[in-house]
C-alpha cells in the first residue's frame, strides 16, 4: 500500500490545514504526551468487480461522518481522540493527514473506528475499557412488535446495522514531548454485510396482479437469528443466546426504479432478467446488517418477505382459505451460506408459488431455498431464489 511521508517544510503547512491550533512547531502540552501525525484512507480495491444487477454502493468520504482513535496496549484501550474531518482540499483524493495531541507517550496498538452511533462511545468513557468490552449493537426496532410475526415466532426485533468502518495499525510509537509520524496508513475498511434483494413478481398470475408490496408501509422483510452485536476484537454476538429470537425486521417501503447515486448505474437493478429472459425486477432494497448465517444446519439465516394479498388470492393454504379481503401473506427460506463483512449478497427470488396467511414457524421452510456465495464489496455473488 502507498505510504506518506511529509517533511518537516512541508509539516507545517499540513498542519495549518489539518488543525486550527497547530502551528509551524507543533506545541506539546500534558506530560507524559505527544503529538502524532497519522494518514489515513478508504480501503477500496484499484478496480471493481460489478455487482449483477448493475450498480455498486458507493465507498467515498461522503460515508465517512465522524472518526474516532483508539490507542491501545492490544488488549485495553489507554488513550483515546475524536478525529477531524477534513475538507476536500486537506491531503489528497484517496489520502488524509491528522495531527493529534497530548497523545499519552507509548507504543500502541492503534484502532481508527469510523461512524460509531452518536449516544454510544467517547474519548472520555472508551478508555480503560477492553476491546471486546467496546461493542456496538443493531438498534430496536419497535415495529416488529406489532407485527403478526413477532406473534408466531416472539424475540426481538431489530433495524440496520451502522456503517461501521473500522482499521487497525500496531507499533504506533508516540515520543513523549515531541512530534511523530506514523509511517503506515489507516486503511478503513467496513464491517458490515449488505444484503441486496431482487423480487419478480411475475412467477405466477395471482402473485402479479392479487399482492401488494409496493404501498407505503406494506413491505416486510427479516432475516431470523441475525447476529446483533460488533465488538472491536472483531467478534459478533446475539443479544439473545436463543438464537431464533434475534430477528433483524424492515418495512421500509421498496425502491422501483433503478439507483442513481451508486457506482457503475447501469441501469439494470430493475431491468436484468436474472432467472431468465422473462423475469425483471419489479423492486428492490439493500440493508446492513452484521456478518453471520450458517453453510448448514439449525443455525442458517431465515428470511421472511411478506406483503399484502388481495381478494380472491388462493394462499399454499388451499382454496379453502381463499382471501375475501386484505390480508398480509409470507414467504420463506434459508440461506445456506455465512455472510461476511466487507461484502455483499444479491438475493434474486421469483414468486413461483403461493404465500402463506400463516408466519412460517422457525426451522420450518416451505417455498424459499437459498444458496449463498459471496465476494467482497468490490463485487457481489448474484444468487437466484426460486419460490
Amino acid at each position: 500500500m502507498k505510504k506518506i511521508f511529509l517533511t518537516m517544510a512541508s509539516l507545517a503547512v499540513v498542519l495549518a490545514g489539518v488543525t486550527s491550533c497547530a502551528k509551524d512547531e507543533p506545541v506539546v502540552g500534558e506530560e507524559g504526551t505527544g503529538n502524532l501525525l497519522i494518514n489515513f484512507t478508504l480501503d477500496t480495491p484499484a478496480s471493481r468487480a460489478i455487482v449483477a444487477s448493475g450498480a455498486m454502493p458507493a465507498t467515498s468520504w461522503a460515508n465517512i461522518t465522524s472518526l474516532m482513535i483508539l490507542f491501545t496496549d492490544g488488549t485495553t484501550v489507554k488513550d483515546a481522540q475524536t478525529v477531524e474531518l477534513h475538507p476536500s482540499g486537506v491531503g489528497t483524493a484517496s489520502y488524509k493527514p491528522a495531527v493529534l495531541t497530548d497523545v499519552k507517550a507509548g507504543n500502541w496498538t492503534a484502532y481508527l473506528v469510523a461512524n460509531l452511533p452518536s449516544g454510544t462511545w467517547t474519548p472520555s468513557n472508551v478508555i480503560g475499557k477492553t476491546l471486546s468490552e467496546i461493542t456496538v449493537s443493531l438498534p430496536a426496532n419497535a415495529a416488529y412488535a406489532a407485527s403478526d410475526l413477532e406473534d408466531e415466532v416472539g424475540g426481538t426485533g431489530y433495524g440496520v446495522a451502522p456503517e461501521l468502518f473500522v482499521a487497525m495499525q500496531a507499533n504506533v510509537d508516540v515520543a513523549e514531548g515531541t512530534l511523530s509520524e506514523h509511517g503506515g496508513v489507516f486503511a478503513l475498511t467496513r464491517v458490515v454485510s449488505q444484503i441486496r434483494i431482487r423480487v419478480d413478481q411475475d412467477g405466477s398470475v395471482q402473485n402479479s396482479t392479487l399482492v401488494d408490496f409496493k404501498s407505503d408501509g406494506v413491505f416486510q422483510f427479516a432475516i431470523r437469528r441475525a447476529k446483533t452485536t460488533y465488538a472491536l476484537n472483531g467478534t459478533y454476538s446475539f443479544a439473545d443466546a436463543t438464537t431464533k429470537n434475534n430477528v433483524f425486521f424492515s418495512t421500509d417501503n421498496v425502491k422501483t426504479a433503478n439507483p442513481t447515486t451508486y457506482v457503475n448505474n447501469l441501469g439494470v437493478v430493475v431491468t436484468d432478467p436474472f432467472m431468465s429472459a422473462t423475469d425483471d425486477t419489479d423492486f428492490w432494497q439493500d440493508y446492513l446488517i452484521w456478518p453471520g448465517g450458517a453453510a448448514a444446519g439449525a443455525e442458517r439465516f431465515d428470511i421472511v418477505v411478506s406483503g399484502m394479498g388481495k381478494a380472491g388470492y388462493v394462499p399454499a393454504e388451499g382454496t379453502a382459505e381463499t382471501l375475501t379481503g386484505d390480508e398480509r401473506l409470507y414467504w420463506d427460506g434459508a440461506v445456506n451460506g455465512v455472510v461476511v463483512a466487507n461484502n455483499i449478497l444479491e438475493l434474486n427470488i421469483v414468486l413461483s408459488e403461493a404465500g402463506g396467511v400463516t408466519p412460517p414457524e422457525v426451522g420450518t421452510y416451505g417455498n424459499l431455498q437459498i444458496n449463498v456465495g459471496l465476494t467482497p464489496w468490490a463485487g457481489v455473488t448474484s444468487v437466484p431464489v426460486p419460490f
